[in-house]
């Protein structure tokens, strides 16, 4: 996780990431299994959280379902793309938190992001 932090540290597009060639989620399901991928996006959101201090509202379930629904909806998402949108969430990229984070608001990041992603994709 930290690799990937430092690589992504000064990107701060989709464009930006996509050139870093590091793997999706659907690849390392199928090279390493689902519970590896989860458990990356679980370590980035356990960092998200701690981050946004948000205490004891956010809790162990949260941090697995999230897992489960990143992986599930977004395979085909990098792990810099993942560590992109949860820097631009702790940045407030995708408007202001007020102490508070839920499953919804994350999911809402990721197809934000998801919008921004494809709309700048170039045609082959």
């Amino acid at each position: 996780m930290e690799k990937i932090n430092k690589m992504i540290y000064r990107k701060n597009t989709p464009a930006e990431v996509k050139i870093l060639g590091i793997p999706n989620l659907g690849d390392i399901v199928e090279q390493y299994g689902q519970v590896k991928a989860e458990a990356y996006i679980k370590l980035c959101l356990v960092d998200l959280v701690n981050y946004i201090n948000v205490g004891d509202s956010f809790v162990k379930v949260h941090v697995e379902t999230l897992g489960n629904y990143i992986v599930e909806l977004y395979s085909h998402l990098s792990l810099a793309d993942v560590g992109l949108v949860l820097k631009r969430g702790k940045q407030g990229f995708y408007g202001p938190l007020y102490g508070r984070l839920d499953v919804p608001t994350v999911m809402i990041w990721f197809a934000e992001y998801e919008k921004e992603r494809t709309k700048n994709m170039t045609p082959y």
